[in-house]
């Protein structure tokens, strides 16, 4: 097999880049990926709908992260050169900060390991479940192509939308969530650059894989719309609830830019983030010489 060392260019993804870009970066000065000292809002920490939204989305974020830790270590033992391997150590760190960022929130709500743990199996859907499921057993299989499609680009770059979705939304309730999650953006904008770029390289030089990994591309791609169906009907209108009696709060909130939320019902908001998702997986497999097939 052609060394992607050879003609790939790494330096982009180095851990010396990391230690300055991230570490010493947009890290720097944070605790836990925010402002230090940033308490949990005073809405959040009392009983109601808004808390039930925190939770569920804490339990969201931690169970994609906890996988996402679990896939990126054991594409790192997998690396076929020394630049991959080192740039998938760089995301395992990553990984492993979002997972301990929102870990620790949990634990600024006054909830112990098994108490959160509890929360994100109860939110988990089946169809969220069976995608992450799918990734772990590209792993198990030795699927290092497979692996890096599924999480770079796949459950990555699908998820870009979302990201969005949640910073616009908690911006006036809680800025050190919105810091937490804007630094794991920035992350994963990272690691899907590298996932669109390495696999450029290697699908336009393997006929053999480029067609193995689009079967496995409609698949996933299947899987995940799936989930993002359920995530988007069973809780899209629940976030509308939990912000109802923070009218003056929220007036300034565009979930869809130039659109005041609470002129936006849940319906139009679905159908926004679907076609933003869509769209831009479309976009990032077409880059990758693959097409869309869902």
């Amino acid at each position: 097999m052609e060394n992607p060392e050879d003609g790939f260019q790494f330096a982009h993804f180095s851990i010396d880049r990391w230690l300055k870009v991230v570490a010493g970066g947009y890290l720097d000065g944070t605790s836990f990926g925010h402002t230090p000292d940033a308490p949990v809002p005073t809405e959040v920490q009392e009983q109601g709908v808004l808390r039930q939204v925190y939770l569920m989305d804490l339990a969201l974020f931690i169970g994609a992260e906890r996988t996402a830790v679990e896939i990126a270590s054991g594409l790192t033992r997998l690396a076929p050169d020394h630049g991959t391997m080192v740039f998938l150590a760089s995301q395992t760190m990553d990984e492993a900060r979002h997972f301990e960022a929102f870990a620790t929130r949990f634990g600024d709500l006054g909830l112990d390991t098994s108490q959160w743990q509890k929360i994100g199996n109860d939110y988990m859907s089946p169809a969220y479940r069976a995608f992450l499921d799918i990734l772990l057993e590209t792993v198990d299989r030795d699927d290092f192509l497979g692996g890096i499609v599924g999480l770079n680009i796949i459950l990555e770059g699908m998820a870009f939308p979302l990201y969005d979705y949640e910073t616009r939304y908690w911006a006036p309730f809680d800025p050190a969530l919105v810091e937490i999650i804007e630094g794991a953006f920035k992350d994963e904008c990272r690691h899907v650059g590298f996932g669109e770029k390495y696999l450029q390289y290697r699908l336009h030089r393997d006929v053999d894989s480029r067609n193995r990994i689009q079967s496995l591309v409609d698949d996933l791609s299947r899987k995940m719309n799936e989930a993002f169906d359920e995530f988007l009907s069973a809780f899209v209108g629940f976030y509308d609830l939990a912000i109802a009696d923070y009218p003056d709060r929220c007036e300034a909130i565009e979930i869809i830019p130039g659109r005041p939320f609470a002129k936006t019902s849940a319906e139009e908001q679905v159908q926004w983030l679907r076609s933003q998702i869509e769209r831009g997986h479309e976009k990032r497999l077409r880059r990758l010489g693959l097409e869309l097939c869902v």
